[in-house]
C-alpha cells in the first residue's frame, strides 16, 4: 500500500493519493479493501477531504474494491501512446 498525501500534476492526472498491488496467491481474501479502506482512515487523520484513486478501465476486481470504499467515477482518461484507458475516482473522506 502507497499512500500519497501531496499530489503533483502527475498524480492528479495517474496515479493518485493510494496506490496498492496484492500478489495473485492472495487475491480474493479482501487484503485490497482493507488496505485501502485503512488508508482513507489515514488521509482522513492527515485531514484530507477526498481521495483520489485511479484504475485501469480493465481492472474489475479494483474497480469493485475502490467502489465499495465510496468511490465515485470522475472520469476517464486515456493514458500514453498506446491508448490504455483509466479510471479517475473521488472518494470523500468527511465524517458525516
Amino acid at each position: 500500500m502507497r499512500v500519497r498525501h501531496r499530489l503533483n500534476a502527475n498524480l492528479r492526472r495517474h496515479g493518485g493519493h493510494v496506490g496498492y498491488y496484492v500478489r495473485p496467491a492472495f487475491r480474493g481474501r479482501g487484503l485490497a479493501r482493507r488496505g485501502l479502506a485503512q488508508a482513507l482512515d489515514y488521509l482522513r487523520e492527515l485531514g484530507e477531504r477526498f481521495a483520489l484513486v485511479t484504475v485501469d478501465d480493465d481492472n474489475f476486481a479494483s474497480i469493485a474494491v475502490v467502489e465499495s470504499c465510496g468511490g465515485v467515477l470522475e472520469d476517464k482518461l486515456e493514458l500514453g501512446e498506446l491508448g490504455v484507458l483509466a479510471r479517475r475516482y473521488r472518494i470523500k473522506l468527511e465524517r458525516s
